[in-house]
C-alpha cells in the first residue's frame, strides 16, 4: 500500500487554526482531518498552504452566528483526490431539539462526516478516509450509532484500507464499548 499519515485536528470553532501551520509542519502528514472548522471559502482557502489541498469540506452545525464543520486536505504531491461525499448523522435528542430551532431561524444542517477517496500516486492503491464529529452533547448510546453508520458504510462501500479519523467525543470511561464496536466491523485501533 505505501506509508501513510494521518493527523485529526478539533480546531475548536476555529480558535486553534494560528496553530495549525506549526502542527503541519512539524508531523507533515499526508492527510489532515480537521474539525469545527468555519467552512467558509475565505477560511477554506487560508487553510490551503504549500502542497495541502483541499479535498472537500461539509457543513456540520451553525454556532455563534458561523457555519462550522469538518474539512479534509491532503498532501496533492503523494495522493490524488478520486472522490469525496457527506453522510449524514443520526441525531441525538438534543440535536433534534436544536434542528427544530434552527429550522425557525436559521435553517438546519445536519451533522456529518465526510467519507474521502484518496489515491497513492506511486501505486496507484486507493485509500478510504472518514472525517468523523461525533455529537458532543449526546449520550455514548447516541455517538454508538453515529459511529456504527460510519462502520456500516466502511463495512458495505469497499474493500479497500480504510481509515476512520476525527472527534468520537467519546468519555473515556466507556472506551471498551467503542472498541468493542469497532472491532465488531473488522476495524482495529
Amino acid at each position: 500500500m505505501g506509508k501513510l499519515s494521518t493527523l485529526t485536528y478539533n480546531v475548536l470553532f476555529n480558535k486553534a487554526v494560528a496553530y495549525l501551520e506549526d502542527i503541519v509542519k512539524s508531523y507533515k502528514p499526508d492527510i489532515l482531518c480537521l474539525q469545527e472548522v468555519e467552512t467558509d471559502d475565505r477560511n477554506l482557502k487560508k487553510l490551503q498552504h504549500e502542497s495541502y489541498k483541499l479535498a472537500d469540506y461539509s457543513n456540520s452545525f451553525f454556532k455563534y452566528g458561523k457555519i462550522y464543520g469538518v474539512a479534509t486536505l491532503y498532501n496533492e504531491e503523494k495522493l490524488q483526490l478520486v472522490q469525496s461525499d457527506a453522510l449524514n448523522l443520526p441525531k441525538s435528542v438534543y440535536e433534534i431539539l436544536l434542528t427544530i430551532l434552527r429550522i425557525l431561524t436559521v435553517g438546519n444542517k445536519p451533522r456529518t462526516i465526510l467519507r474521502t477517496d484518496f489515491r497513492f500516486r506511486a501505486n496507484n492503491k486507493v485509500i478510504t478516509t472518514y472525517n468523523v464529529h461525533l455529537s458532543s452533547l449526546a449520550t455514548n448510546n447516541a455517538r454508538a450509532k453515529q459511529l456504527e453508520k460510519v462502520l456500516k458504510d466502511g463495512m458495505s462501500s469497499n474493500k479497500v484500507a480504510t481509515v476512520i479519523t476525527g472527534d468520537f467525543n467519546y468519555v473515556p470511561y466507556q472506551r471498551k464499548a467503542l472498541e468493542l464496536l469497532t472491532t465488531m466491523y473488522g476495524f482495529e485501533e
